[in-house]
């Protein structure tokens, strides 16, 4: 029924609704819906599109936001259908730029006060909008030639003047008309990147961003780097690398006036080898922090997380010309990131307050955070080129594991600073699986130990909530509380797997993948390795049922479930491929494990088949001779001896021999196929007897042929054994 309403209702009546006076009446859903279909624009004269047109055009150039928005709308919509876009598309575009540049009448110097929200949803539209015909109109040569390229310079001026009214919607923007059209972008790319380093003043701001728009603003000022200069971009890029470096080198050091990090020869080391500030100008302002109030401690951390994320877009972010970047340096920065640690590094004697400490402590673990990102980003990047680094990266990932004192000054894996720094170690599982895909095989598995031990303890619930639930208070308070305390754990007890949180799917296939990496590449301890099965059988137990689906099959548990078959290290390690394939057995890895299958032996088909041929001929040839040889004998009734042994003698020497894969393997053939022969029972040549006779002699032929009426004996055959 709506179909039909749509292709009988005329556009006169659409063009009357979208008068200045109705429109706020009218039923703009309708509206749209019709004007969408392509079937409404071809049957429309060129009269009613123009009167669509400029009706729009009018509602974009009002003053008052309301209309402008409904005219954005219908813009988006009549952009679809190319006829209008070529006929009407440069209206559109310039009563888009009149409304960026009068910023919908909103004050950018009073942001902060007051925002009205009619006004930026106004703003938003008209910049989506715009962000929308572009998008239809490049990659059309023509179109661009003649519409977008002239335009093009306003539409950056105003989106630029914007940029401090609603950076969430313009920095995309104004990323892709930097990407497609840089050359066009040059003369603005001074003011839209001093814009974008204003966003770095207040590391509070960048924080507050959502994670893909501090990317959109990072990616910007890369593509920035290279893109304001016309001769020599490669060697900007790398100076503005190397500035930022040093941001990041002078931005560490700031730790020195409160950790003791000149007495570890390897941070010492580490921070001389990269570049300093010194008379340098620095890329962000700087940082003032007082002693006495600890929460400003964290003006550091924010600063290198910003420094940071712009460091991982310079590395992951291509280049439309060769670079040359410091492998060694940006490392460094990563291991320096994981060095600052409370857990290597003394917090200084003068420095008594316990909330300092605490602080310091919270930043060396976001710090940590930071360096596996870095970390992350390089091998991504620089695959191959990062394989020498590989083991050291190991080893620094494998350090900030959280231990505490064992039984006989022993050290084993802290598991509740596991559970709270949960998010931390699955950063660290996630790029020590990146950093095992770079080996083939590893002998030693100390530098992956204890990262496989945190892992061993996050696939487990933590056990506090198990015990919450199945204890509860002792004592006294029980007794004084127990109406109360069994009415608010009724349901925990009947139902505590609902209180205890499970892991994440995405988390479990993290576990996953480092489990399969860690199988397969190192040797590990017995101990270790017997948990991970267990897990990993556990595991494939509680996930039959995706396991069972074709559709829903876990590609990750299903890889693990290979290694564990395929790599079973140690003496006396019992095999699990009969429990594999229980689970997965329809996989065709897991049944060439456990059902092996030899290959077809290369054998020919035609010679075999001249063989049978002549056999066949052969055995014709003799069956017709024995029929022609009976029907001239047929009124003889009687044979001679001599005779009947020959025949006896001639069916032993034609027996049929099997045909097996030594015989055809003894000659240079070709890979075949044989034909299907007919079931026949093999005659063996090493259990074949030879039958000999005695010699016949005159005189026993003399008295056959004399004793004619006799009734003719078989002679003795004597048989002569093998043994013999």
């Amino acid at each position: 029924m709506g179909y039909a309403l749509q292709d009988s209702l005329p556009l006169e009546v659409l063009i009357a609704s979208l008068e200045t006076g109705t429109v706020r009446s009218a039923n703009l859903s309708l509206i749209l819906s019709v004007l969408s279909t392509e079937s409404a624009i071809k049957t429309a004269t060129k009269s009613e599109l123009s009167h669509i047109c400029s009706r729009t055009l009018n509602l974009l150039r009002s003053n008052e936001n309301d209309l402008r928005w409904v005219g954005s709308k219908l813009a988006v919509v009549l952009s679809l259908h190319p006829n209008i876009t070529s006929e009407h598309g440069a209206n559109i575009i310039n009563a888009l730029v009149k409304i960026l540049e009068s910023q919908c009448y909103i004050d950018s110097d009073n942001l902060h006060s007051s925002l009205p929200l009619q006004q930026l949803i106004t703003l938003q539209s008209t910049c989506e909008c715009l962000d929308f015909i572009v998008d239809r109109i490049r990659g059309k040569p023509t179109l661009t030639r003649e519409i977008l390229t002239p335009r093009l310079p306003s539409c950056i001026s105003a989106l630029v003047q914007c940029f401090q009214i609603s950076p969430v919607t313009i920095i995309p923007i104004l990323y892709k008309m930097l990407l497609h059209n840089s050359t066009t972008f040059r003369p603005f790319g001074g003011k839209y990147e001093t814009k974008l380093l204003s966003l770095f003043e207040n590391e509070q701001n960048f924080d507050r961003m959502p994670k893909l728009l501090q990317q959109s603003v990072c990616k910007s000022i890369v593509q920035l780097s290279y893109v304001l200069t016309r001769n020599q971009p490669d060697e900007t890029w790398n100076a503005k690398l190397n500035d930022l470096i040093a941001e990041i080198s002078s931005t560490i050091s700031i730790y020195k006036d409160f950790l003791e990090l000149e007495s570890d020869s390897s941070i010492a080391r580490m921070l001389s080898s990269l570049p300093t500030l010194g008379e340098k100008s620095s890329i962000f302002p700087g940082l003032v922090i007082d002693s006495n109030e600890p929460l400003d401690l964290l003006k550091i951390q924010s600063r290198l997380r910003i420094l940071g994320e712009l460091l991982i877009q310079y590395i992951s972010t291509p280049t439309p010309f060769p670079v040359k970047v410091p492998l060694a340096k940006l490392v460094s920065i990563g291991d320096l990131l994981l060095s600052i640690n409370l857990k290597f590094v003394n917090v200084k004697r003068e420095i008594r307050s316990t909330e300092i400490r605490s602080v310091l402590k919270l930043s060396s673990e976001r710090n940590a955070s930071l360096g596996v990102q870095i970390f992350r980003a390089l091998i991504s990047s620089f695959r191959g080129e990062m394989s020498i680094h590989a083991m050291s990266i190991l080893a620094s990932l494998n350090s900030i594991i959280p231990m505490t004192k064992a039984r006989g000054n022993k050290s084993k894996v802290d598991d509740s600073r596991i559970y709270e720094l949960s998010e931390l170690i699955f950063q660290i599982i996630d790029c020590s699986s990146d950093v095992l895909g770079l080996f083939n095989w590893v002998n030693d598995s100390n530098v992956i130990n204890d990262v496989v031990e945190a892992g061993l303890i996050l696939a487990r619930p933590p056990p506090e909530a198990q015990s919450s639930i199945t204890n509860g208070p002792s004592g006294k308070n029980t007794k004084k509380n127990k109406n109360g305390y069994s009415a608010s754990l009724s349901d925990a007890m009947s139902h505590g797997s609902l209180f205890v949180s499970s892991i994440s799917t995405e988390n479990r296939n993290l576990l996953r993948r480092f489990f399969t990496q860690s199988l397969s590449t190192f040797v590990l301890a017995a101990s270790k390795r017997t948990e991970v099965i267990n897990y990993t059988l556990v595991d494939a137990v509680s996930h039959m049922d995706e396991l069972r689906t074709p559709s829903l099959v876990p590609k990750d548990l299903v890889e693990l479930l290979r290694a564990a078959v395929v790599f079973p290290e140690g003496q006396g390690m019992v095999s699990v491929l009969p429990i594999v394939t229980s689970l997965i057995g329809n996989d065709n890895f897991v049944s060439v494990l456990a059902s092996p299958r030899f290959p077809l032996l290369p054998q020919r088909q035609v010679v075999i088949a001249e063989a049978n041929v002549e056999s066949e001929e052969s055995d014709d040839e003799i069956e017709q001779s024995a029929v022609d040889d009976g029907d001239e004998h047929m009124d003889d009734a009687e044979e001679s001896p001599l005779k009947k042994q020959k025949t006896r003698s001639f069916e032993v020497e034609v027996a049929p021999v099997q045909v097996t894969g030594a015989n055809v393997l003894s000659k240079p053939l070709s890979p075949v196929i044989l034909p299907q022969q007919k079931s026949q029972e093999p005659v063996l040549v090493e259990d074949t007897k030879i039958v000999q006779a005695d010699p016949i002699t005159k005189e026993a032929v003399a008295a056959a042929a004399s004793d004619v009426e006799s009734d003719f004996e078989i002679p003795d055959i004597v048989m002569e054994s093998d043994d013999e």
